[in-house]
C-alpha cells in the first residue's frame, strides 16, 4: 500500500512528462556483424515521484545520485522546466523513487511540519554559468528573511544586471530547496511566483512562524501564476 503522502501513479497524472523504456533505433556492432533494431537509450533516466503538501502535491525527480526537480505539480510552465532538463540532462522521465529522493521527501515533510531550515538532500543545477551563480548566492537567503531582486543581483555579483537576475531566479527548478520565495520586489511588495502568489504568501509567514492559519484555509486552486520571477 502506498504511503499516504505520496500519490501511488504519477503516470495517472503526468503522461506528458513520462517516457517509455528509453530506447533508440540504430545499428550496433557485434562480432564484426551489423544489426540493426531498437537498443537502449544512452540518457539519464530520472525517476518521478509525489509528494503531497498542504500546499498542494510537489513533483521531485531525481536519479541515485541528486534530485533535479522539486515543483508544485501546477507550476506555471512546468512542461518547459522539463523539457529544459530533457536537453541539458539528456534526462528521461520515469515513475518511481530513489533513497535522495526519499530524503527530500523526509526533508520536505519536514520543512512544513517542523520548521526544517536547510536541506541537505543532494541536488544538481542544469543551467548556464550565470544562472548557478544566481542560484548559489539564492541559497544563502536566510529562511524567515527576504532580498529584493537587486540585493540577489548584488550578491550574485551582477549589481546592474537586475533584469537577467529576475529571469534567472524564475529560472530555478528547485522550489523551497531554492527559495525563490524569499525574493521580493524593492518597494517590498511580493511579485510573481510561479507556484502561484498565495503559495509564496505562506511560505513566508510559515518561516516567519506566522503560517499556521493558511493551512486551514489555503486551496492550490486559489493560486495565481502571475510571472516566472521565482
Amino acid at each position: 500500500m502506498p504511503p499516504p503522502n505520496c500519490l501511488p501513479d504519477p503516470a495517472t497524472l503526468f503522461p506528458p512528462f513520462l517516457d517509455k523504456r528509453p530506447t533508440i533505433e540504430g545499428v550496433a556492432v557485434n562480432g564484426g556483424r551489423r544489426t540493426t533494431g531498437v537498443f537502449l537509450h544512452p540518457r539519464l533516466p530520472l525517476k518521478v515521484a509525489q509528494v503531497m503538501s498542504p500546499l498542494g502535491p510537489i513533483l521531485v525527480a531525481g536519479d541515485e545520485k541528486a534530485v533535479y526537480l522539486v515543483e508544485f505539480r501546477d507550476r506555471l510552465m512546468l512542461e518547459n522546466q522539463v523539457e529544459v532538463l530533457r536537453r541539458r540532462l539528456g534526462a528521461d522521465f520515469f515513475s518511481g523513487t530513489s533513497p535522495v529522493i526519499e530524503q527530500m521527501r523526509a526533508e520536505l515533510e519536514a520543512y512544513f511540519e517542523s520548521g526544517l531550515r536547510k536541506f541537505e538532500t543532494p541536488v544538481g543545477f542544469s543551467g548556464t554559468p550565470f544562472q548557478e551563480r544566481v542560484w548559489g548566492a539564492l541559497k544563502d537567503v536566510p529562511p524567515g528573511c527576504t532580498w529584493s531582486y537587486a540585493e540577489l543581483a548584488r550578491r550574485a555579483g551582477s549589481p546592474k544586471a537586475v533584469r537577467a537576475v529576475g529571469r534567472a531566479v524564475g529560472q530555478n527548478r528547485l522550489a523551497i530547496v531554492l527559495p525563490c520565495h524569499r525574493v521580493i520586489g524593492s518597494n517590498g511588495q511580493l511579485t510573481g511566483y510561479a507556484g502561484g502568489l498565495e503559495r509564496k504568501r505562506f511560505l513566508l509567514a510559515h518561516e516567519q512562524g506566522n503560517g499556521r492559519s493558511f493551512f486551514a484555509s489555503f486551496s492550490p486552486s486559489d493560486s495565481s501564476c502571475a510571472s516566472l520571477d521565482g
